[in-house]
This record gives structure tokens, sequence and C-alpha cells, in this order.
């Protein structure tokens, strides 16, 4: 069997500690079982949560193309963090007659599999959403605090990072002061 892979990361933080290496190195060695690998595909700072990602696109249009038998990806949640998401590009890939092969979870292609992918994938989705409430809320909170936790800043201001307890503020940019007549402008 033919195989392709699919592997993604989302933030920075990931990309910088290149876990997206590590899902690729665990499915390589898989693939070593198969009849070779056709092509990786990977989306670096995309969301799971969005349809809508460059290398996503190019496998699903590669499985219409019959270019593959089996997909291989490290979990559900790589595939996609929304559950309806999850189970649209599992049943395109079924209908397609691709294999899917989770590392963490098994293939997709009996009753009981089904099952538990349906359940973890509706966990990755509730866990998605609690990050998100909780960052939301956090910063939420420093905001009230008097904390500036936006990165944008007002033309002719710098941000001052946190530091020595002295909460995220803006200051006025030195070099961005100029004396007319006496009088300070910002420009």
């Amino acid at each position: 069997m033919r195989a392709a892979i699919y592997a993604r990361v989302s933030s920075e933080r990931q990309e910088k500690e290149h876990t997206i290496g590590s899902q690729l190195e665990a499915l390589r060695g898989y693939a070593a079982q198969t009849d070779g690998i056709v092509e990786e595909f990977t989306d670096e700072g995309y969301s799971g949560a969005r349809l809508d990602r460059p290398a996503l696109d190019r496998m699903r249009d590669l499985a219409e193309r019959r270019g593959f038998e089996v997909l291989l990806s490290y979990c559900t949640d790589r595939l996609a963090r929304k559950f309806v998401l999850q189970a649209l590009i599992l049943d395109e890939l079924e209908r397609l007659g691709v294999k899917t092969i989770f590392l963490e979870g098994g293939a997709a292609d009996d009753p009981l599999s089904k099952l538990l992918h349906q359940i973890t994938g509706a966990v990755a989705e509730f866990e998605r959403a609690k990050i998100a409430e909780r960052y939301r809320r956090g910063k939420l909170y420093r905001a009230r605090c008097g904390e500036m936790v936006s990165s944008n800043v007002p033309f002719g201001y710098v941000k001052i990072r946190r530091r020595d307890g002295v909460p995220a503020h803006a200051e006025i940019e030195e070099g961005r002061r100029r004396w007319f007549g006496g009088s300070s402008t910002i420009m």
C-alpha cells in the first residue's frame, strides 16, 4: 500500500520546539511497513479548527486522484480539532478508498475504532475551547489589573514588556518627540 503522511502544528511555540519533526519521525518509522511514502503533507502554523489548510488541501486532492491508499497521521487532533471537520475528512477519505491510520488510536476502519476516534475528536474540540476560554479569561484579568495585553500600541508609543513586577505598559517613544516653540509634540 502506498502511504501519504499528514502532520500539523498550530502555534509558533510548537514550530520552534520542532514538534512537527517528532511527528514526522514517528510516521516515517511506521510507514516503513508500507510500500513507501508517496508524499508528506505538513501544515505549520495552521489551526486544526479550520478546513482551509494548504497541505490538507493538497492531500485531499491527491486522495481524489487515487494517489495513495493509506493516510498516516499522528493522532486525530492533528488531522482536525473540530469533530465535524474530522468526520468530514475521514468520511471523504473512506469514500475514496483511503484507509486512515493514527499512530495514537490505530485505524479508523471498524465500528469500535470509529467510535473511539469520534470520542477523541469531541474531546479535542472541547480541549481547544477550554484553552481558548482560559486564555481569554487570563488576558481579561491582566487588562483589568492595568496591564497592556495587546501587542498593538498607538503610534508614537512603545510597549514595555512586563518585568520586575511591573505590568506591561506603553511609554512615549523618545525618538518621536520633537519640540516646536517650547511645546512637546508627538509625531
